[in-house]
């Protein structure tokens, strides 16, 4: 090939002028241009981009660079360097690195030594095969002996180099240790912070032997952080976020220098005049050290109190005047609840994550109580509105691991003080604490506290900033949500109509849509109640479709349609269908209308179908061809899948130059997995009338288990396969059962071949539940005794795989990333449970033929996983399966075994692990419910024993899994009182059981106990109440609590009425006093049932 002439180059030149024009049609032009030239004369463009290195327009020099790294990068689907002549090749090569040493620019000489690093690592990883570059060591050797520009070139180079030749450098250590030891302590700032990066690169790709070789660097890094940072901001902000990225990479390099790591963030928040991003992103690095090793912090505790201390004085540093654009934001406005949602960074937000993350990975036993403290110190300071304004944000983030009472309470008094607050950021914390108070203690912190809270809520929608009142509306939704019907009943009178006038007017959009949440979430409390407000709110919420129909109003316009819907789904079905038509017509116009499928809106127009259907159910059907073939498209369509954070562009030259951060939008994606749901909420409502359906969902669904970009979406296709099954089912078909089976079978075949090829765990759990539903679906035992052999051999297979793979990631140094093996062991833990619940579906539904399989178990597996040398989640994992073998087998079917697993349950009844010991509590409850009296009774004093030494377990860590803990041992003791009465004292044991109540923790089982608890009632009145009734109040205040919530059956509830109504009739001192003791909303809601109104 000859060389290129000036013209050429010239040419090319104006071609990427071209590229980098404003005009569209013009930049449309020239990139079909270059597109050409790459296909027909690739060679002489290559070399074209090369010589517009020297070109004197930086636009056109960066982006000949990085067009240079597109087409010379290791893995890239254009083979142009083999294309070029040898004479060319060596040119080009020596041009490169003849531009290293002379380029001015440093951003543009960074993009060539990535160029050079690309490159030689294409040339060095091929063997021979894309050529040689015998030049490239020795000059980057020697570049590192020199100093200046060409020591920083050639760490740059270093940097590109080690993802792809890291084992070549290998032999090398104490040579790169030096080099690393001498730029770190250079005066000049680019060759440590190019070091930082090319240590970084370096030990992101080295495994965890290697990188502690250089563990002896972190002082001089953590040294060279505060020069750089003392010197330049922007580059010390890149180092510090290159010190994030390390931490990440190996954590472990950090430990023998903790002390160093929390003096240099102490030290940088302590400095004066240094900039609150450069802190932020300080103390972001040290809260991530402490969540990788939480034990050393346990050690050092004060380190972390201190550190939470920092984010606090960090969070202050928020603006004293308060942007206008803050108080009435702009038209289309999210408020996210972080700091992406305002117009500029807001540290209290970013502060309170920190703070949360701290404690949850120190753990709240240690930090809970220092950080109230801290909190307390903020709320009494009253010369600084910031102060009060950070404290109660960052109470709001904590409270959940807050359990005693009292401290609410007093939570709930500084919220009045501060709702008369002047400032509008001080009053907007407050809702937004009352928000987090109410999700966080669902019923508990309405029931107790609504008269002190409702004032407030009613003189927030009053505010007068536009924002405050936004919030307010919001921490309604949040607080109405739980407060059960009779609450939320009567405080919807004096909130819907404020909220209408908010829809009626001309008000701000933020204010409008968290409106419509507020409306939502009252519609789904006050349910059979809010009939008559449905009908007068629904015109005015049809009505922000004509009025609110800009782009920006997007998400306003799909939070209309939530409130719909949650609104529809709340009133009888006859209301509903009313106003269907006009629903229906809106949505179908929206989604016919000009609607991306990358488009937010898609998401609530599909969660608006599946509404519709569950509300219309089998009146839906008629809809079905206008909607499914939507779906099946919007799932089947191919992803395009841009990397630049403008996906249309040719490059993202804003993001090379430093403009602009790429991001990679997940919408598209997202809104295909929700298309699926979509899809499997019709089959689940609809079932067998979604038949004539099922085979084209199959042709798209199938192809989504092997999407490989997104495992929610492998996971959801698994799911939507499962549904069908059930469609077939009851489908009416003649056949319709032998289809299913034969179905049932290929599907099973292909899900188990799907989890064998999985390599993500939240996708292979989601396959395992779906084989769970296909099993269980028809009740018919049809698998044949070599299916179910071989099902119970993948599973104990893929069991020890999990295991295995746990035990590798997993090294029982104590130096190893406990952050990562946490959440290695989450995951791991969920496909577990997995795991046992298709052991526990095999279980329930083959019986005998499961029989081989807990053979297995019990002789091979189970003593392994119930060793002392196993993990806590082997043994939680092995009492889940054992819990459903006492459950769907029986005492009679596996008498041999029956004796051994109540001994494992006893065991582990008082386990220090609390989900062990919640596992094995529940155990033992239904060893009581299913083990025969007479079998039972031996076991009485043992098992009785263990729920008691299990109550008395201290709490180690986390309040909240202590008092699940808690719970299952309390519901333990309940089931064996009402299974096993007949072998109780039953005077002693009832009381101590009443006295232990009610479950705060595991709804689920405070849902049995307060049955148990109302039962007990009726068959026993004088040993549950006392004879001189000394435990009626305690009794009347738990099921009170309970009426009205999600937490009690239908059942329950007349029960407890019949209690009261007994009660009521005696007319006894002791009920009088009882009665006034409780609070309004207990008598209310008691009034209520007693009525049947």
């Amino acid at each position: 090939m000859e060389q290129v002439t000036e013209a050429e180059i010239q040419e090319v030149s104006q071609l990427l002028a071209g590229v980098l024009a404003s005009n569209n049609t013009f930049r449309k032009q020239c990139e079909a241009q270059y597109n050409a030239a790459l296909q027909q004369q690739p060679g002489k463009l290559f070399m074209c981009l090369v010589y517009n290195l020297n070109n004197t327009d930086l636009s056109v020099k960066t982006l000949s660079s990085i067009l240079l790294k597109k087409l010379v990068a290791p893995i890239t689907t254009h083979d142009i360097w083999n294309k070029l002549p040898l004479e060319v090749q060596n040119l080009a090569k020596q041009m490169l690195l003849d531009k290293i040493s002379n380029e001015e620019n440093r951003k543009i000489r960074e993009h060539i030594c990535e160029v050079v690093g690309l490159l030689g690592s294409n040339i060095l990883i091929s063997e021979g095969k894309n050529g040689t570059w015998d030049e490239l060591l020795p000059f980057i050797y020697r570049s590192l002996e020199a100093s200046g520009q060409l020591r920083v070139s050639a760490l740059e180079v270093l940097a590109t180099l080690f993802p792809y030749l890291f084992d070549q450098f290998m032999d090398s250590n104490d040579k790169i240790f030096q080099v690393f030891k001498v730029a770190l302590n250079d005066e000049d700032i680019s060759t440590r912070s190019s070091c930082l990066k090319a240590v970084n690169s370096l030990l992101s790709i080295v495994d965890t032997a290697t990188a502690l070789y250089y563990k002896d660097l972190v002082p001089d890094i953590l040294k060279s952080i505060d020069y750089i940072l003392s010197i330049d901001l922007y580059t010390g902000n890149k180092s510090l976020e290159l010190l994030r990225e390390l931490v990440d990479s190996e954590p472990k390099i950090f430990k023998p220098s903790i002390l160093h790591c929390f003096e240099l963030i102490h030290h940088l928040c302590n400095k004066q005049g240094l900039d609150i991003s450069s802190k932020n992103l300080a103390l972001e690095f040290i809260v991530c050290v402490c969540e990788r090793m939480p034990k050393v912090i346990h050690q050092n505790v004060q380190l972390a109190v201190q550190t939470i201390s920092k984010i606090m004085e960090m969070m202050v540093g928020i603006d004293q005047e308060i942007d206008e654009a803050w108080k009435v934001p702009e038209e289309g406005f999210q408020d996210k609840d972080d700091e992406e949602g305002d117009l500029e960074m807001d540290y209290a937000k970013i502060g309170r994550r920190l703070i949360s993350r701290l404690i949850e990975a120190v753990g709240d036993r240690y930090l809970l109580d220092p950080t109230l403290g801290l909190i307390q110190q903020a709320l009494s300071a009253e010369n600084d509105w910031r102060m009060t304004y950070v404290a109660l944000m960052a109470l709001s983030e904590i409270l959940n691991y807050i359990s005693e009472p009292e401290k609410i309470t007093e939570l709930v008094h500084f919220l009045t003080i501060f709702s008369k607050s002047q400032n509008p950021k001080v009053r907007y914390a407050v809702f937004h604490l009352i928000g987090e108070a109410s999700q966080d203690y669902p019923q508990e912190f309405q029931s107790s506290h609504h008269e002190k809270i409702y004032p407030i809520l009613v003189e927030g929608l009053n505010d007068s900033t536009p924002r405050v009142v936004a919030h307010c509306c919001l921490a309604i939704s949040k607080f109405i949500r739980d407060a059960g019907i009779s609450l939320a009943s009567s405080y919807a009178v004096a909130f819907i109509p404020k909220l209408i006038t908010f829809l009626s007017q001309n008000c701000p959009s933020i204010v409008v849509e968290q409106s419509c949440t507020a409306i939502a979430a009252i519609a789904t409390s006050c349910k059979d109640y809010f009939k008559d407000d449905y009908i007068i709110i629904m015109p005015y919420l049809l009505s922000l479709f004509e009025k609110y129909k800009e782009d920006y109003y997007k998400t306003l316009r799909g939070r209309v349609i939530e409130c719909i819907m949650s609104m529809s789904k709340n009133v009888e079905k006859e209301v509903f269908m009313l106003h269907a038509e006009p629903i229906i017509n809106i949505m179908k116009n929206m989604q016919e209308g000009d609607l991306e499928n990358s488009d937010q809106l898609v998401g609530y127009l599909l969660s608006g179908w599946q509404r519709i259907c569950e509300i219309m159910e089998s009146d839906f059907s008629g809809y079905l061809d206008e909607v499914v073939p939507g779906l099946i498209q919007m799932v089947d369509r191919q992803m395009e899948i841009h990397v630049y954070t403008n996906p249309d562009s040719f490059v993202d030259i804003h993001k090379e130059l430093g403009e602009q951060k790429a991001t990679v939008s997940t919408t598209i994606t997202e809104n295909k997995e929700l298309a699926m749901q979509t899809l499997l909420s019709f089959v689940t409502t609809l079932k067998g009338q979604f038949s004539k359906y099922i085979d084209s969902v199959v042709r798209v669904a199938v192809p989504m288990m092997h999407f490989h970009l997104n495992e929610s979406v492998r996971g959801a296709a698994a799911s939507l396969l499962a549904g069908l099954i059930e469609v077939k089912f009851l489908s009416g078909e003649q056949n319709a059962v032998q289809d299913t089976m034969h179905l049932s079978q290929v599907f099973l075949k292909l899900l188990w071949h799907a989890v064998e090829e999985e390599y993500v765990c939240e996708a292979e759990t989601d396959q395992l539940k779906a084989i769970k539903k296909i099993i269980d679906i028809t009740g018919v035992p049809y698998l044949t005794q070599t299916d179910v052999t071989s099902m119970g051999e993948k599973l104990i297979k893929l069991l020890q795989k999990s295991i295995q793979n746990r035990n590798v990631a997993q090294n029982s140094d104590e130096e190893e990333d406990e952050a990562y093996n946490e959440y290695r062991k989450g995951e791991e833990d969920n496909l577990h449970t997995a795991i046992s619940e298709v052991l526990g579906v095999i279980f329930k539904t083959q019986k005998e033929k499961s029989l081989p399989i807990i053979n297995y178990l019990m002789t091979n597996t189970f003593p392994k996983l119930l060793s002392q040398e196993a993990l806590d989640e082997d043994h939680k994992l092995v009492i889940f399966i054992l819990d459903d073998i006492i459950e769907f087998l029986g005492q009679n079917l596996i008498k041999d075994y029956w004796n051994a697993i109540g001994e494992v349950l006893v065991k582990f009844a008082t386990d220090t692990n609390d989900a062990v010991r919640q596992a094995a509590c529940y155990g033992l409850g239904i060893f009581a419910a299913n083990t025969s009296p007479e079998g039972f009774k031996p076991w009485v004093p043992f098992v009785i024993s263990a729920i008691e030494k299990s109550l008395q377990v201290a709490c180690e860590k986390n309040t909240k899994s202590h008092g699940y803990a808690r719970d299952n041992a309390v519901a333990a003791m309940g089931r064996v009182i009402k299974f096993q009465h007949m072998n109780l004292d039953m005077a002693i044991v009832v009381p101590a059981f009443i006295e232990l109540l009610p479950i705060k923790f595991d709804k689920m089982e405070a849902k049995y106990m307060n049955d148990v608890l109302a039962d007990l009632v009726i068959s026993s009145e004088n040993i549950a109440l006392g004879e001189n009734g000394e435990r009626m109040l305690k009794v009347l205040h738990i099921l009170s609590d309970a009426l009205e919530t999600k937490y009690i059956e239908a059942e329950t509830t007349g029960k407890i009425k019949e209690i009261l109504m007994r009660l009521n009739s005696r007319q006894s001192a002791v009920f009088a006093e009882a009665w006034r003791t409780l609070r309004d909303s207990q008598q209310v809601k008691i009034n209520r049932l007693i009525s049947g109104k």
